[in-house]
């Protein structure tokens, strides 16, 4: 269905139509937690071990299925909405009409050059314009605005979607002021309605640029035919530089993003589901040095990561190079999503907020995995405290008593020329007086007295 292309007034102005968890983890080297397994393969290849907290998985057709039936929808779809967004000139579906120009209002003075300019822009885009002048008052008594008519006007005498229709309307009363230059500026009214086809060449930003040009000239009292000639000239030239730029199907870039994006991982996935063909996953004994050298060698990496060693310029280096990759990918979209959206086409809309989202979780997914390693470093590598340990003879060791620290007792006066020494510690705290009860109590009687 056609649509409104915008329009504009005499005084009124244009108008334009769960993270940080633990994960599965493989390894050459033991680390806590992992069994060892061997892979061997049937074809002679020597047998590899690794060591994994989970469980090996060979790589299926099912799986490969799906990442590939998923990225072909997502591309289609990102390139449906995308093809149709590159200019290219219509493939006429209607009769070239013998009359473009309908002055039903008598306020062009030189229609055929004004025809002549139609015809040229319609050789260039395949899109047939019409420019209609009437007065205010004929669509005033039917319809609510000149909107409204203009849309009527299009679907009563065009079946197809690649016409190009303009309306004017001026006050009967001001026509001969107008042309005589009595008045400079008359109430004039225009609206664009323009069909579905036509969006590609008559992109957002060239319609803005229509619209503008006709308001500018029209308020500065401007003759109607020549406006509409002089806009039509600019604006066929701009569409033939825009048919037949190179640059155009950069548009198609995202798409091409897109597609690398799916397609390395679908055939990395390949070859290894033909390499899985002729292995199998067996689960073998801890060997007896596994724990001594993954000690040191297994999780060297991550605690020189958490402390600050060479190996984490190492790794901050080749995820720096993985991350800046994804980075660029997402930022290609960002562009290519803002010249789509320059371009006319509401599909930039969507490329930018997916390349915004792509970028953001880039970087999110960056900054949880640095933060795991660290603390899966702290975990493997606890801070302890060492307290010294009693060193006794080797050969008393077996019949040793263990050491008893002694305490200092409290001599107390009352206790002391009694005989009864065994009483406990604390049955001699328990049967003894405080002796700070009464000037506890003289204090407090003193305070209240």
């Amino acid at each position: 269905m056609p649509h409104s292309g915008g329009g504009g007034s005499h005084g009124g102005g244009s108008h334009g139509g769960s993270h940080g968890g633990s994960s599965h983890r493989t390894s050459h080297t033991y680390f806590p937690g992992s069994r060892r397994y061997r892979r061997h393969y049937s074809d002679g290849r020597p047998d590899e071990y690794f060591y994994t907290n989970g469980r090996p998985q060979k790589t299926t057709l099912s799986s490969i299925a799906f990442i590939g039936i998923f990225g072909v929808v997502f591309t289609a779809l990102m390139g449906m909405g995308m093809g149709t967004s590159i200019p290219k000139k219509l493939h006429e579906e209607y009769d070239r009409p013998d009359t473009r120009v309908y002055d039903d209002a008598g306020v062009i003075a030189d229609e055929d050059e004004l025809e002549e300019v139609l015809e040229e822009y319609n050789d260039t885009t395949g899109i047939c314009p019409i420019i209609y002048t009437i007065y205010t008052e004929d669509y005033e008594e039917e319809y609510a605005d000149l909107e409204t008519y203009a849309y009527c006007k299009y679907v009563d005498n065009y079946s197809d979607e690649q016409h190009y229709v303009v309306v004017y309307a001026i006050p009967q009363d001001q026509v001969e002021p107008f042309l005589s230059r009595e008045l400079e500026v008359p109430d004039f009214e225009f609206e664009v309605m323009m069909g579905d086809e036509t969006d590609p060449i008559m992109t957002e930003s060239i319609e803005s640029t229509f619209i503008h040009n006709v308001q500018r000239n029209l308020d500065n009292g401007c003759e109607v035919g020549e406006t509409f000639t002089s806009v039509f000239e600019a604006i066929e030239k701009k569409c033939d530089r825009e048919l037949n730029s190179p640059f155009r199907f950069f548009k198609l870039m995202p798409i091409l993003i897109v597609v690398l994006f799916f397609a390395i991982p679908i055939v990395a996935m390949i070859k290894q589901y033909r390499k899985d063909q002729n292995m199998e996953f067996e689960e073998v004994p801890l060997a007896d040095d596994d724990v001594k050298t993954g000690s040191t060698s297994g999780q060297s990496v991550e605690a020189m990561i958490a402390g600050g060693g060479p190996a984490v310029k190492v790794a901050t280096a080749i995820s720096g190079v993985f991350i800046g990759i994804f980075v660029i990918i997402g930022l290609s979209i960002l562009f290519g999503g803002i010249v789509t959206l320059a371009g006319g086409s509401k599909m930039g809309l969507f490329m930018i907020g997916f390349g915004a989202l792509w970028v953001f979780i880039t970087l999110a997914s960056f900054i949880s995995t640095m933060r795991n390693l660290r603390k899966r470093a702290r975990e493997q590598n606890p801070l302890t405290a060492e307290y010294p340990k009693a060193e006794m003879p080797h050969a008393e060791v077996q019949h040793a008593e263990v050491p008893h620290a002694d305490y200092p007792s409290a001599d107390y006066p009352e206790q002391a020329d009694t005989s009864d020494q065994q009483d406990s510690f604390f049955g001699s705290i328990l049967n003894r007086t405080s002796s700070y009860d009464d000037d506890d109590d003289d204090l407090g009687r003193k305070g209240y007295e």
